[in-house]
């Protein structure tokens, strides 16, 4: 969902911890699929106003916090598509 950077910090951090559990038994978090904020704010949908553009550093330190495995990402927005080449590299579906 497209939240502030802050709120996705903290989701994301929150959703890695659960990744690294499992009851046993249990079902488990298997990936992560960041649906925003990196979407285009003319076209946001039924997402909150709170499109973002991407930032290398600040994708990193997500992909760091979880485990993403898709990324929901506007490629017409100036410099994405740098940020798409570094997350296919790192095998993450853009």
């Amino acid at each position: 969902m497209t939240a502030p950077r802050d709120e996705l910090m903290q989701v994301v951090a929150g959703l890695g911890e659960q990744a690294k559990r499992r009851a046993a038994g249990g079902a488990r978090v298997l990936g992560v699929h960041l649906e925003g904020p990196y979407i285009n704010p003319g076209k946001l949908g039924a997402q909150p106003d709170a499109a973002a553009v991407a930032v290398r550093d600040e994708v990193l330190k997500y992909l760091e916090l979880a485990p993403i495995r898709v990324v929901t990402i506007a490629p017409e927005i100036s410099g994405h598509i740098d940020v798409i080449s570094e997350m296919a590299s790192r095998g993450v579906h853009v």
